[in-house]
């Protein structure tokens, strides 16, 4: 049983991908699915938490058609910045799981093509004869993608929309953040479009779309805004032990470690002020320390 959890452990640092699978920080499994060169979830992010394990702000994300017990099967949508986290660069990894990122105008342009969409009225956003391609086959896909697309329409000043009858999401890369869109109308164009916002709502709080992550490469243009820890963890990646400086120690309430199935382990202090680890597995945790007011998220490698 341990070499499998270490096994497990090892997988998560490569790439978060067990078997096909990926988990994001609260233990939500997604598949995934290869199509040509990309490598794209097979389902909607459904996460609360960034991958650091930061919790989003409630008011940036919102279940599908107001019913959150339709979140494992839609997903959740998610405002601007909920799904993007206000990052900058080439790629925006957001609310993704750790090795991927929001899709790019380009990535979705090279997934058309490969499926040989049709472009002449690309001029006019469309792109045709595609998205039965895409759809999941319990909406009227054919399956021959396996991407799995499914109707969770859109959330806008204070309004659910579109629910069951089309999928509605962000492309964004350093210059661009368009808005993708797929009908399940049974049409038989099948029509994708890709177009771009009316400029208040291209980072509007009050437009809420689904979220669909594909595989990413290492962008290390990537800016991640300043999240001004109040603890830090020494040494980090660490074996046996580790100590939390910077803070004030009298402020800490308690100290947990979780795994990536979101399993939660206190930790004790020993007469040095370290907190022993020899009993846990390698791999990537998150250390959640409380005070009397907050809770903040750091991560941890445990490599020996």
């Amino acid at each position: 049983m341990s070499g499998y959890y270490l096994l497990i452990c090892y997988l998560f640092i490569a790439s978060v991908s067990i078997n096909g699978q990926v988990f994001d920080f609260e233990g939500n499994k997604y598949d995934t699915v290869q199509i040509g060169n990309q490598v794209w979830l097979k389902q909607n992010m459904r996460s609360t938490r960034y991958p650091d394990g930061m919790k989003l702000d409630p008011n940036n994300y919102k279940c599908p058609n107001g019913n959150c017990n339709l979140a494992d099967s839609f997903g959740l949508l998610y405002n601007y910045w909920g799904l993007s986290r206000g990052e900058t660069g080439k790629t925006i990894r957001g609310i993704c799981p750790h090795g991927y990122a929001i899709p790019t105008p380009q990535n979705w342009h090279e997934l058309m093509l490969f499926l040989n969409a049709d472009t002449t009225w690309l001029w006019k956003t469309a792109y045709n004869y595609v998205s039965y391609k895409i759809i999941d086959k319990r909406y009227g896909g054919t399956g021959e993608t396996d991407l799995s697309i499914v109707p969770a329409g859109l959330y806008i000043r204070d309004n659910f929309y579109n629910f069951g009858t089309s999928a509605e999401f962000r492309l964004i890369d350093s210059t661009h953040i368009k808005s993708l869109s797929i009908y399940f109308d049974g049409g038989t164009t099948g029509t994708v479009n890709v177009s771009d916002f009316v400029p208040e709502l291209k980072k509007s709080y009050a437009l809420y779309l689904s979220c669909r992550c594909i595989k990413a490469e290492i962008d290390t243009s990537n800016k991640i805004p300043e999240l001004n820890f109040k603890w830090r963890i020494y040494p980090n990646p660490c074996s046996d032990y580790f100590s939390i400086i910077s803070g004030k120690m009298q402020d800490i309430k308690s100290v947990e470690l979780i795994n990536i199935y979101g399993q939660e382990f206190e930790l004790k202090q020993d007469m040095d002020g370290k907190y022993n680890l020899n009993r846990i597995p390698q791999g990537i945790y998150y250390l959640k320390i409380s005070d009397q007011v907050s809770t903040e998220y750091i991560e941890l490698l445990k490599i020996h």
